[in-house]
């Protein structure tokens, strides 16, 4: 072996061992100080993330609970505003006292030019239904939601109608009763009961609370040209007025 082959084998060996020393440090650093480092930093990271996903949880929980706050305290100011805008005060009716109807103010809207001065609740008969304010613009708004457009009499008849069904046995006793029975009126139904009721609305309620009735005793009315109910030409029918069947 010369000079020159022994150089390079010398220098070959030292670069096996640098590449074998290279490789022993960088599995002692791998072991010893980047595998403990790394195990730590993850259970850091993963508790920064637990309590980072813990507060946000926390945050949305109470942004929630603040919006849920504030949306149930816009419906309640709309409703009191809704209810305030659909309020009607119907001239006449002493709300104050014993919310009697006023018969001055009966006599204004009937056109009979009586008045004595004195307030009583207005009934059919001495022995029939007696209705005080509320059951009056109640059955105003009725007349007004389901024969609104009908001429005077017609309106004056669906009045009756639910009048006849209070005296009935067939039916509930009072004129909220009646009216609000499930299914038995349109204007219930789609919620123009809620509507203000007109003047001839209110004039019609208070006719046929005085006691006429131009149905003769009927207890239903339909529009034939609208009714899908087969069982409504099954009852006798009395007259037409306007566009109403009326029927018992």
């Amino acid at each position: 072996m010369t000079d020159k082959d022994f150089k390079l084998f010398f220098t070959f060996r030292s670069s096996r061992d640098f590449l074998i020393g290279l490789k022993n440090v960088r599995k002692n650093f791998l072991q010893n100080e980047f595998m403990p480092f790394w195990k730590k930093a993850k259970m850091v990271l993963k508790a920064k993330m637990f309590s980072l996903e813990k507060g946000c949880k926390n945050l949305s929980e109470k942004i929630n609970n603040n919006y849920m706050e504030k949306y149930l305290k816009v419906l309640f100011i709309l409703g009191i505003i809704v209810s305030l805008m659909f309020a009607t005060v119907v001239p006449g009716f002493d709300s104050q006292k014993t919310g009697a109807v006023d018969k001055k103010t009966f006599a204004r809207l009937n056109g009979t030019g009586e008045d004595n001065g004195r307030k009583q609740y207005v009934g059919r008969n001495s022995s029939g239904v007696k209705l005080s304010e509320k059951d009056l613009l109640l059955l105003a708004r009725a007349v007004n939601g389901e024969a609104r457009g009908e001429p005077f009499e017609g309106q004056v008849a669906v009045a009756a109608v639910i009048l006849n069904r209070v005296e009935s046995p067939q039916f509930p006793k009072s004129v909220p009763g009646v009216i609000f029975q499930r299914g038995a009126f349109d204007a219930v139904e789609d919620g123009q009961i809620w509507l203000q009721p007109s003047r001839e609305a209110i004039r019609a309620a208070y006719v046929a609370a005085q006691g006429k009735d131009n149905t003769g005793g009927a207890l239903y009315y339909f529009n034939p040209a609208k009714s899908t109910s087969r069982w409504i030409w099954t009852r006798p029918q009395i007259k037409q007025i306007g566009n109403h069947i009326f029927a018992k």
